[in-house]
């Protein structure tokens, strides 16, 4: 059976798994429009297409990307176009986020309570003023 199948899926771990990818992560989206939480983090295959596939979770509250550094600032713009309930989102090593992931999060209105930027790409400056601009988020840089 395909998790697509598992409408009401609420929680879904796949951290370390090496074979997840775009398109099954595409296909996931469409059909668990309950999840809240997905751990991905470690998942290598995985890049843009299919982190901005996730914006189509209307329910999405936790995120963890870490690790999947196929992943830069396109897959979070998509990302950031329609994650209206995103609240804790682990981008830690996805060296390819710079400046202009952190800027489409903050401009889409994503309205995020917790930021794991590690490893990233984004400048210093940046993260200030991401700092000023959302002062109760906490953004962890290490």
């Amino acid at each position: 059976a395909s998790l697509a199948a598992l409408t009401a899926l609420s929680d879904l771990d796949l951290e370390g798994c090496r074979h997840v990818g775009d398109a099954g992560l595409t296909t996931l989206a469409r059909g668990c429009l309950a999840l809240e939480t997905l751990v991905l983090g470690g998942c290598g295959r995985l890049g843009d297409a299919g982190v901005g596939a996730l914006s189509a979770l209307p329910n999405l509250r936790t995120l963890n990307v870490a690790w999947c550094r196929l992943i830069g600032d396109g897959g979070v713009e998509r990302l950031s176009t329609g994650a209206s309930c995103l609240a804790d989102l682990d981008l830690f090593m996805c060296r390819g986020v710079g400046d202009a992931g952190l800027y489409a999060l903050l401009a889409g209105g994503v309205p995020l309570t917790s930021l794991n930027l590690g490893g990233t790409a984004v400048r210093e400056v940046a993260m200030r003023r991401a700092e000023k601009a959302r002062p109760a988020m906490r953004i962890t840089r290490l």
